[in-house]
Formats: C-alpha cells, structure tokens, sequence
C-alpha cells in the first residue's frame, strides 16, 4: 500500500476496506437491499467505508503517510489516529477500554473487528430503539450500537454522539 497525498492515501486504505468488507458480506449472506432500505448505502461495503470516513476520515495513523506508507504506524499505538481522550484508536476508531485484547495497531485487524462489531447484533430479529422521538431498527440500529448505545432496550439518549447515525447515513 502507497501513496503520496492524503486522497491518494485514503483512496487506498478505502479500497482494502471495501475489500474487506466485501468478504465479511459474503461470509456473513449479508443483503445490500437490507442496508440501503435501513441507511440509503448503497451496498454493505458503502456503509463499512462511511463509518470509516466519521470515525477516522479513512485515516489509520496520525499523519496521512510517511514515506509514500499510510500504514507507517503499524505496530505503534502512539502514531495511531485517536479519539475519546486515546481510548479509540485507528481507522475504525476502536475503544481499546471496551474492547481489550484487540491489536488495534494493525490496520487489517482493526478494520475488521470494526465490521465485525457493526455487524454484531444487527441479524437479531427486528428490535428497535426510540430515542429523542427517533426510531433506529435493522443497520441504523446496529450504527448505533457500534457507536456505544447498549445492546439491551435500557438506553440512556443523553450519552454518546446522537447524531452519530445521521452523521454515518450522509457521509460521501
């Protein structure tokens, strides 16, 4: 993986994404008509991608690339793209206070658990959640839960980002 520019950068850290998304939907059956009628992607891989560009802006380390490598930082948590105070870490932005034990330094180990961790409950039958006068059922629901709603019906509206499905929904 090379690049020189930060487009070019997450061009390619974008197309490993789709790639690995693709295979996690074809292991898992998953149907893209599902995805756009409950987010409006397109395909299973859009939505992995658009998740990817909210949490990191498809950025895995701190500084786009060094040396024509985006995947510079492999191995150094510290060069890791960070967030919640550095307990979310990588492109995924996976929160290494929740979700111990992951090497969320490797840039494919990170992409996919956070594909696993949007997939997570979203097969369960069709339970919903309201919140603030909004409905989020199938993936919208399972945008939220990546983003830190638990996956029990006691949510508490006043935590964590609520526009977070909205802002996954829009992103180009």
């Amino acid at each position: 993986l090379t690049c020189s520019t930060e487009k070019g950068c997450q061009k390619v850290l974008g197309e490993r994404i789709i790639e690995l998304a693709q295979q996690k939907k074809q292991a898992r059956s998953i149907s893209d008509d599902s995805v756009n009628r409950d987010t409006g992607a397109k395909t299973f891989e859009c939505l992995a991608l658009q998740v990817a560009w909210v949490e990191s802006s498809i950025q895995h380390c701190k500084q786009s690339q060094i040396s024509n490598n985006p995947l510079y930082c492999e191995g150094n948590k510290a060069e890791l793209i960070s967030g919640d105070e550095f307990s979310s870490l990588g492109i995924m932005q996976i929160n290494t206070q929740v979700h111990r034990n992951v090497d969320v330094a490797d840039f494919e180990t990170n992409v996919n658990y956070g594909i696993d961790l949007l997939i997570g409950e979203s097969n369960l039958p069709q339970r919903k959640y309201v919140c603030n006068g909004k409905t989020y059922m199938g993936w919208a629901r399972a945008l939220r839960e990546y983003n830190g709603w638990p996956t029990t019906d006691n949510i508490d509206c006043s935590k964590g980002n609520n526009r977070y499905v909205e802002d996954v929904i829009t992103a180009k």
